[in-house]
């Protein structure tokens, strides 16, 4: 029970770092197409 709790955190705090570091990315790459123009 409690493992089962303790892996839905994880992974949870797992897909919110991928999609923070995603949009980082995506941040970072308009910010080069911008400079690029």
């Amino acid at each position: 029970m409690l493992e089962d709790i303790y892996g839905d955190a994880r992974n949870t705090t797992i897909e919110r770092n991928n999609i923070l570091s995603v949009s980082a990315a995506m941040q970072i790459s308009a910010g080069l197409i911008r400079r690029k123009r």
